[in-house]
């Protein structure tokens, strides 16, 4: 079972989260499981959600959604819209 820790939620703090890696080598793991050639963080590679997704949730348990940042590059627009 995972471990859970308590978190205080701080409201004057900021998140950002960097999303905005490019794949430079074949992957062919989640390329198998997306059946395209997304990066992984925009991959359910475990659970119902995208990494990022994952990545978000843990977050907000810390820093309301409304104070994070989500950083990604131009290319990645497309892939993961408005939040």
């Amino acid at each position: 079972m995972p471990r859970r820790s308590s978190v205080t939620v701080q409201t004057g703090t900021w998140a950002v989260i960097l999303a905005g890696g490019e794949r430079r080598a074949p992957a062919r793991a989640h390329t198998g499981i997306t059946g395209d050639d997304r990066p992984k963080q925009f991959c359910a590679l475990v659970g119902p959600d995208t990494l990022l997704g994952d990545t978000r949730r843990r977050t907000a348990r810390a820093v309301p959604g409304r104070r994070t940042l989500i950083v990604v590059t131009k290319s990645h627009e497309r892939t993961t819209g408005p939040f």
